[in-house]
């Protein structure tokens, strides 16, 4: 979970571009992020974890949207590049990326002439290991093996069926398809594109949330998407165990069948040292003068804060 500051900056910056769009579609898609924004900034200061329903239910609205004639998705298509040129924070990058993987789809599934509907999406995921070379199931590669350069900027989603990894590769639909590989395991994915730009550009998550039975990709301009099956069709909080760890460490719980006071003390000491140092000063204020009205011993109570 982001800290305060950040996440009023990714708010910040996600209404700076909804100034600039023009674009329909690129406006919804900055307004979903901004209102999962604001919704975690919402539960930060009210020091609760943000609900998944919430997002989803956003996410819906955004694309229930009439299919866009092939013109329409290419001026999306173009807007969103133009505001990813100017993106600056991580988080609106990831989600701009992510809608221009689903642009490019539709474009894909439109020049191909079969509607862009959800369910014609997923008939051709289905259908995405058939339409390249079948990605073999190896071990990880050596330890002590490296790439000159790491992927670390991507964008996720999914569906009932796979987990979606979007990928920005400049020049990437001119590679031979040799140049590109892909190994999977239960919980591991490593792709790897080869000499693109003079470099060797890999992305290897070798702790996914949870298994998977297959790995396909799909080149479009300037973008690969990588189609992971799921083992089940359970939905995925995040992408990585490592990430729902940290989420879940860093949420602060209030156990509801214990002593209101106590649950009370834990969550916010846990606050207090979990969070940043503006963070530390507003509890430790609200404390001092929760003491000074009552008469009570915060430095029992809350032992380290100054």
């Amino acid at each position: 979970m982001a800290g305060l500051e950040e996440l009023q900056a990714d708010l910040l910056e996600i209404e700076r571009l909804l100034e600039q769009a023009t674009r329909e579609r690129v406006k919804k898609a900055l307004t979903v992020e901004k209102g999962r924004i604001q919704t975690e900034i919402t539960n930060t200061e009210a020091a609760t974890p943000s609900t998944q329903n919430g997002v989803e239910e956003q996410e819906s609205s955004a694309d229930d949207a009439k299919p866009a004639g092939l013109e329409e998705l290419q001026a999306d298509l173009l807007e969103i590049e133009r505001l990813l040129e100017q993106a600056t924070r991580e988080r609106v990058k990831k989600a701009l990326t992510v809608e221009k993987g689903r642009i490019q789809t539709e474009i894909t599934n439109t020049e191909a002439a079969t509607p862009s509907t959800q369910n014609g999406v997923e008939e051709q995921e289905s259908s995405a290991d058939d339409a390249k070379p079948a990605v073999k199931r190896r071990a990880p590669p050596p330890p002590g093996q490296s790439y000159k350069s790491k992927i670390t900027s991507y964008g996720w989603d999914q569906s009932d069926k796979f987990v979606k990894i979007y990928i920005s590769l400049n020049g990437v639909q001119a590679l031979p398809k040799e140049n590109i590989e892909v190994n999977f395991g239960e919980k591991m994915v490593d792709f790897l594109v080869r000499d693109l730009g003079g470099k060797n550009h890999n992305l290897l998550i070798n702790t996914l949330l949870h298994p998977i039975t297959s790995v396909s990709y799909k080149v479009k301009r300037d973008m690969v998407t990588l189609l992971l099956r799921k083992q089940g069709t359970q939905n995925w909080d995040c992408l990585t165990s490592v990430e729902k760890k940290s989420k879940d460490k860093k949420s602060p719980k209030f156990n509801e069948a214990g002593d209101p006071g106590d649950s009370l003390m834990q969550m916010m000491r846990q606050m207090y040292e979990d969070g940043d140092d503006e963070m530390k000063r507003t509890i430790a204020k609200a404390w001092t003068e929760s003491r000074d009205k009552q008469g009570a011993g915060l430095g029992d109570m809350m032992p380290g804060m100054q």
